[in-house]
């Protein structure tokens, strides 16, 4: 059993060096290095004293500005990206995520540091405006047409791209006071509210239903209604609710299932730590009771402490038996797929998942800083945050506070955001 389980691991962390070579962005620059998975295995084995978190406006704003720094170098006048949405999505969703997310930091980061807000309102603005640009929303324009289209309403929505662009968008008007996206929103919701009314959940892609991102497009109907004082999208939202309780549910974990067949009312897949982490943070908005069911099974069956990993493994080889796990710290992590399965059979990822090291997902510890702040577990939201910021390795680079550990932009500006909504869960918390 001791030589099977080397020869599985060896496979494993060839398996993701493959990942992270096939699916890197090319591109003219890349302030990040893609880091491998023997680089993430060796720097969480060695996790042992890990700094607090430095939240002074210097470093906020020196982490905002090397964000801003890597969006700005995106080729807007690039055409659009072609995606099947299976395993060929990098080029198209990550640059549109980075500035989703950082985007959304931004709208906080004025709630924390008053002084930010002149600045954040720039760049927010510019964020939403090149959302809008083939280059970065035109990936769909294949699965439904044309997104923004400058007459009526979009053919059909896509709750990934039109879910995380109202989102944003709705963020920017309460948050920053920007209303120049005002007609964006109303049409956006409007399309959102059509396509519901005939489906209880709808695509990321013309053959895909991802769960998560409709939670996505129900949390942004659910805020335009907060917005706009409104309850028009109540009914909608509840009848989706349903359909997660009805049809989705792992039997086992009791967590939405990540990809759905909605034409058999079944899943098609297990959870997925990134998709359950991801659909955690959306669904405080949608329904409060659900969100609370759904984070007590999420803390339940995909929560792990680091501490806790060596003897999550049932079948320990010899060599890492001998202590290289004894010392790791009591910090939150989220792995890829719940406890309720076997730990050889929970050793895999994909392009979503991020390298899996250990059973734990990269991409889900960083949504769990979201997911963690939206649920307002502070206690974990802020135990994850330090080690997702020990994880990227921050550095000053002039006037830059870079994570130069961290494999692509998004995975900054997800840790970013996280980091902002914890701090402001704290400062409240307090007050």
């Amino acid at each position: 059993m001791k030589n099977k389980t080397l020869v599985y691991l060896f496979v494993m962390m060839l398996m993701n060096l493959s990942l992270s070579a096939s699916h890197g962005l090319k591109r003219k620059s890349n302030q990040y290095r893609e880091p491998t998975f023997y680089q993430l295995f060796m720097r969480t084995v060695k996790a042992k004293n890990i700094p607090d978190i430095i939240s002074d406006e210097r470093h906020l704003m020196g982490e905002a500005k090397a964000l801003m720094a890597a969006l700005k170098r995106y080729d807007l006048n690039a055409p659009a990206h072609r995606t099947t949405g299976w395993n060929d999505f990098v080029e198209a969703e990550w640059p549109f995520m980075a500035m989703v997310y950082g985007g959304l930091a931004l709208c906080h980061l004025p709630e924390y540091s008053p002084n930010t807000k002149r600045q954040c309102r720039q760049w927010v603005k510019w964020a939403l405006s090149a959302l809008k640009r083939p280059a970065m929303s035109g990936f769909v324009k294949d699965h439904f047409g044309n997104p923004f289209p400058s007459k009526g309403l979009a053919p059909k929505i896509g709750v990934f791209m039109h879910g995380h662009y109202l989102y944003l968008a709705l963020h920017a008007k309460k948050y920053l006071g920007i209303d120049d996206f005002d007609e964006d929103i109303h049409k956006i919701y409007k399309a959102t509210l059509r396509d519901y009314r005939t489906a209880e959940l709808l695509p990321s892609y013309a053959s895909m239903y991802y769960s998560s991102d409709n939670g996505a497009a129900l949390a942004a109907i659910a805020l335009y209604d907060e917005v706009f004082r409104v309850s028009t999208s109540r009914k909608i939202r509840s009848k989706s609710v349903s359909a997660l309780r009805k049809y989705y549910l792992d039997e086992k974990s009791q967590l939405v299932c990540t990809y759905i067949n909605v034409k058999k009312k079944k899943p098609s897949s297990t959870p997925r730590g990134t998709g359950v982490m991801y659909l955690d943070q959306f669904l405080p908005l949608i329904d409060q009771s659900f969100a609370e069911q759904q984070w007590q099974a999420t803390k339940r069956t995909m929560v792990i402490s680091l501490s806790k990993i060596s003897a999550e493994i049932d079948i320990m080889p010899a060599w890492l038996d001998t202590g290289l796990l004894s010392h790791l710290p009591d910090v939150p992590v989220c792995m890829e797929h719940p406890n309720t399965l076997p730990w050889l059979e929970r050793q895999w990822g994909d392009t979503d998942s991020g390298p899996v090291v250990l059973g734990v997902s990269t991409s889900a510890s960083g949504f769990l800083l979201i997911a963690a702040a939206k649920n307002n577990d502070i206690k974990m939201a802020k135990s994850a945050l330090k080690f997702a910021h020990y994880m990227g390795d921050y550095k000053w680079q002039g006037d830059y506070y870079v994570a130069t550990n961290t494999f692509h932009e998004v995975g900054q500006a997800v840790i970013f955001y996280g980091k902002i909504l914890t701090l402001l869960a704290e400062k409240k918390a307090i007050n």
